[in-house]
């Protein structure tokens, strides 16, 4: 198939490959009934125990309303527990057991798709490419 001008694109790759590699997570995590989204939140609330929705926000490139929905569903799930922060209205949030030992099975599900994921490239190429894709996102972050 011909892909003249949006095959140039950045963002046509971005989201063709980001696409196939949710899906591809999606399907592998399936038991554990979260979304890939969920992954991250997790991740990042135990590598930073009592961080806002914020700050998550931030880290994953999401507003708060994106954030939100699913906090409440993990914290209903019993995996994270939220405590009143320092500043009105905020919440810091942190990972409850139950959270960090569903973590370790959604661990195991990221470490088979991102073998799948970086098997075309050699070790070099992979850190390159996170290095990159970090550059892009930074930017991105402070310009819009």
């Amino acid at each position: 198939m011909r892909l003249t001008d949006i095959g140039t694109r950045l963002g046509f790759h971005l989201k063709r490959v980001g696409l196939l590699s949710n899906n591809a997570y999606m399907r592998s995590a399936a038991k554990y009934e979260v979304l890939s989204g969920h992954f991250g939140i997790l991740e990042i609330v135990l590598d930073n125990p009592g961080i806002n929705q914020r700050k998550i926000g931030e880290a994953l490139g999401l507003d708060k309303s994106s954030i939100s929905p699913a906090v409440t569903k993990l914290e209903k799930r019993g995996l994270i527990k939220r405590r009143s922060g320092p500043v009105r209205r905020s919440y810091e949030l942190f990972i409850t057991p139950l959270g960090e030992s569903l973590l370790q099975s959604l661990r195991a599900c990221a470490d088979e798709h991102e073998k799948k994921l970086a098997a075309p490239l050699s070790p070099e190429e992979r850190e390159l490419l996170i290095h990159l894709l970090d550059r892009v996102f930074g930017h991105l972050a402070r310009t819009l």
